[in-house]
């Protein structure tokens, strides 16, 4: 049940760019948008209409929750524009390979976007600070909201007899 916690966590704060977010929160997101793509495509045409519905309508939170990800990690929520930027170019020579064929430079740069994804990847998947930076406190120290407490004890009333 973590992980639709931690996405419906996401949807509330669906505009949010400002605080941070913990690696979980963010790749418990990202594998729930995984697993609902994936159903969708079992769906054929009519999946891929409501794929790229869904698509549209998580793309604000799926900003923010990047943004957020990377202030977790101390680092810019501008990084996030960067990986989206690159996303977009690489697919771009995707088609660009599909549609004309191969050209060596086109192909360099293919390369070159991809280590660039991989690196910001590995930044999202980065431990983030422990302790309050400047972008917030460590959603660390607030994950208890997940964790079941023990119960407290009222201290306050005394405890009632046994019946007898």
């Amino acid at each position: 049940m973590e992980l639709v916690n931690y996405y419906r966590d996401v949807l509330r704060k669906y505009a949010d760019f400002t605080g941070r977010s913990s690696r979980r929160e963010y790749w418990y997101f990202v594998l729930a948008n995984l697993i609902i793509y994936i159903v969708f495509g079992l769906f054929g045409s009519a999946g891929k209409a409501g794929s790229n519905l869904y698509g549209f309508l998580v793309l604000v939170p799926s900003i923010a929750v990047t943004v957020r990800r990377f202030h977790d990690t101390n680092r810019s929520g501008w990084c996030a524009l960067v990986l989206y930027v690159g996303v977009i170019i690489l697919g771009m020579i995707f088609v660009g390979f599909a549609i004309g064929g191969v050209d060596y430079y086109l192909f360099l740069f293919a390369i070159a976007d991809l280590v660039m994804i991989v690196a910001l990847v590995w930044l999202l998947a980065s431990n983030g600070d422990l302790e309050a930076n400047k972008y917030g406190i460590s959603p660390k120290r607030n994950a208890s909201a997940y964790v079941s407490a023990p119960t407290r004890i009222n201290t306050d009333t005394p405890p009632t007899p046994p019946r007898l």
